[in-house]
């Protein structure tokens, strides 16, 4: 067993004002290499926590037995502990911290090579190892790098202020978001920013995945490049839909094989020509692998996007296991803001509403009718609702009047942008704007 990690476990124990200096310093169980140096830091920090006082080995013993720790590693973890106790305590805990934070990076850098050398010695296609390298590599930035914030001194950046406003002035189109195709939405949002995400939240069978098509199809013809992540209906059912709205062909003929020769000609030409198009990347997902982590390596192994879409955020996974929904949602509206910072790439996903919401009367939802919690609001830039004017209309026509409302937004005009549906032909487009500050 490393002798570090010995010490660094045995200042704890001895010297609980070191704990506050090791978190402080971001020092995780992830550190320590070996199973019984890992558990004991954690029973340390959990007794620490909890009673306040220093952990002896009676209380470690309960611990132990109520602990989810393999039986077999309790004996060894029981004698690692008698031994910390014995060992001496650092004069200068910093420096053993120092230390210890570097042994962690050489550790991960070793196992890193380690993957890449039995990726070769398996023999595997030579661009899929220099691939796999690139994502350990950027996996391993994340993790022991410093985060590189902007900073200045306000008056440092008055220059750069001035030439920027001038500019904007100029150039406006430089500095706008990606627009969703509805003009007086995307005039009064400004656009999609890069770094930003957006939940639109709505009723169920309302047509919030048709809107995700058309709002895919009038950035794809922008000339820009979507990811679309979805989880539910699966990808045909999206290329079924987009080829639809785009070709203007009805939905139902091509879902139930009924096209008139007319239109099936009409479909095999546009189906040739989307071959020609490589900007729309349709990713289907079962519910349990839909997590930020597996969309931050699609973004990663793609040439680079301009808007992602989420169909739909109620039936990701978070990256840690956590049973309550409410607390899950407001998990995954942060790792999603933390991976559009980290791609600048704007993000947009839906989130079904609460009962309440379903009652409600009006053109528009509230930020209390998301879901079963606004854990997600204090994260993203945007929440925007969608709600069908007329409902019943909707069910037996498939038509009508719907609204695209801003419920909140960290830099951006209220709007009420009122459009028209039609999910036979699969096209969603603005009819007229009401205002509000």
């Amino acid at each position: 067993m490393n002798e570090l990690e010995k010490q660094v476990v045995g200042n704890l124990l001895q010297k609980p004002e070191y704990i506050k200096l090791a978190l402080d310093r971001n020092v995780t169980d992830d550190y320590f290499q070996f199973p019984e140096t890992q558990a004991l830091f954690k029973c340390i920090l959990y007794y620490e926590k909890t009673y306040k006082i220093r952990l002896e080995s009676d209380a470690l013993q309960s611990l132990l037995k109520a602990s989810k720790i393999a039986v077999d590693m309790h004996p060894r973890i029981l004698v690692l502990f008698e031994e910390i106790k014995t060992l001496p305590v650092a004069s200068n805990f910093d420096l053993v911290i120092d230390e210890f934070a570097e042994y962690y990076k050489q550790t991960l850098l070793r196992q890193q090579l380690n993957r890449t050398v039995e990726r070769m010695g398996n023999k595997d296609n030579a661009t899929e190892i220099i691939k796999a390298q690139w994502n350990d590599l950027l996996a391993l930035q994340r993790k022991i790098l410093p985060p590189n914030p902007t900073s200045a001194y306000l008056s440092q950046d008055m220059d750069g202020l001035v030439a920027e406003y001038f500019d904007r002035k100029a150039h406006p189109e430089k500095y706008r978001g990606v627009y969703l195709g509805f003009p007086d939405f995307d005039t009064k949002v400004g656009g999609q920013m890069p770094g930003t995400v957006m939940i639109i939240m709505g009723a169920p069978k309302t047509g919030k995945s048709v809107l995700m098509v058309n709002i895919a199809r009038n950035v794809l013809m922008q000339g820009k490049r979507v990811y679309y992540h979805v989880n539910e209906g699966g990808k045909s059912l999206v290329e079924q839909r987009y080829i639809a709205c785009d070709a203007e062909i009805p939905y139902s003929e091509i879902r139930y094989t009924k096209m008139t020769d007319a239109n099936e000609i009409k479909f095999k030409k546009h189906c040739e020509m989307l071959k020609s198009n490589p900007n729309f990347y349709i990713d289907s997902v079962v519910p349990s692998q839909s997590n930020v982590a597996y969309i931050d390596k699609k973004l990663r192994d793609e040439p680079k996007f301009d808007l992602v879409i989420i169909d739909y955020m109620g039936l990701m996974t978070a990256s840690e296991s956590i049973e309550q929904d409410w607390l899950k949602w407001g998990v995954i509206s942060q790792e999603l803001k933390e991976l559009a910072a980290m791609h600048q790439v704007p993000i947009i996903t839906l989130m079904h509403v609460n009962p309440e919401g379903l009652k409600k009367k009006g053109n528009s939802f509230g930020l209390e009718n998301m879901g079963l919690t606004k854990e997600p609001e204090k994260h993203v830039d945007f929440v925007a609702s969608w709600k069908l004017e007329d409902p019943e209309l909707f069910k037996h026509t498939h038509t009508g009047t719907a609204y695209i409302s801003v419920q909140a937004a960290r830099d951006a005009e209220a709007c009420d942008v009122a459009v028209h549906i039609d999910t036979n032909m699969m096209k969603i487009q603005q009819l007229q704007i009401n205002i509000g500050h």
